[in-house]
């Protein structure tokens, strides 16, 4: 096998051919570079048809004339590198998921008058659990059911392809949680909240209400067992919630069971 001269090496440097390739290999490595520097997801798809675009434009280059000289070849192989970097940008670039509205922080104010707890408190035992079981995902994928979920089970405005900073994700569980906390204590009797709701078991309210709903949780036996003062029976009844879409998850038993046994703490 015989190697090209020097003189031809240098003009095949500045092909738009040689420079196709190289863009290619560029645009197929972006996402992986992205993805470990930035922790930034680039759309697969547009990626792949960014790069099919690059090595169009090597073969083509091989029939295009060239004009003598290196800088009148170098502005046109940097347009190409420019074009390619903004098609990256606007149609490579994963969508930021961004919540619909203000974000809420826990209070530090007592949950009730005469209450030994506070709403951050609970909050905060509760972010641990919450990650736990519904993992940290911070690009959209589609739950159990087929919904597209991000974060840490965030289904709101959320579309397959949009993308979470970690810091972002951190903010939105904490939120969530303070919303569905806030929401399942409404159907929680004064005296619930102040004899019967410990940090533990409130976190375990609000993990339980974060899967099933505010609705679910608010009018369920467990509710009603609590508020009648049947703590045991009320941490108990959580645990029949373990179905999804009326099938039976390993994963909702377990969580089930983590329920019940920080509803326990202190019973």
């Amino acid at each position: 096998m015989k190697l090209i001269s020097k003189k031809e090496r240098q003009r095949a440097r500045i092909g738009y051919a040689f420079a196709g390739i190289v863009l290619t290999l560029c645009a197929l490595l972006a996402p992986v570079v992205i993805w470990y520097g930035l922790g930034y997801q680039l759309d697969p798809n547009a990626v792949f048809f960014i790069a099919l675009g690059t090595l169009a434009v090597s073969a083509i280059g091989r029939f295009i004339a060239q004009p003598q000289g290196i800088w009148a070849n170098l502005w046109r192989i940097g347009l190409m590198a420019a074009l390619m970097v903004l098609a990256m940008v606007h149609f490579a670039a994963a969508e930021v998921y961004r919540p619909a509205g203000p974000q809420l922080s826990p209070s530090h104010s007592a949950i009730a008058p005469g209450a030994s707890v506070t709403e951050h408190q609970i909050v905060m035992r509760a972010l641990p659990e919450i990650k736990r079981h519904e993992g940290v995902r911070l690009t959209a994928y589609r739950d159990a059911i087929g919904i597209p979920t991000i974060c840490s089970g965030s289904i709101r405005g959320v579309r397959m392809g949009m993308t979470i900073s970690a810091s972002g994700c951190d903010r939105l569980i904490a939120s969530e949680a303070t919303e569905y906390w806030r929401g399942v204590s409404r159907a929680m009797t004064l005296e619930t909240k102040r004899l019967r709701i410990n940090v533990p078991r409130g976190a375990a309210w609000t993990d339980f209400t974060i899967n099933v709903g505010i609705g679910a949780a608010s009018s369920s036996t467990a509710m009603r067992r609590l508020n009648a003062g049947n703590v045991r029976g009320s941490c108990k009844a959580m645990t029949w919630f373990n179905k999804a879409g009326g099938v039976i998850f390993a994963g909702l038993v377990v969580r089930r069971g983590d329920n019940y046994d920080m509803c326990m703490v202190g019973a």
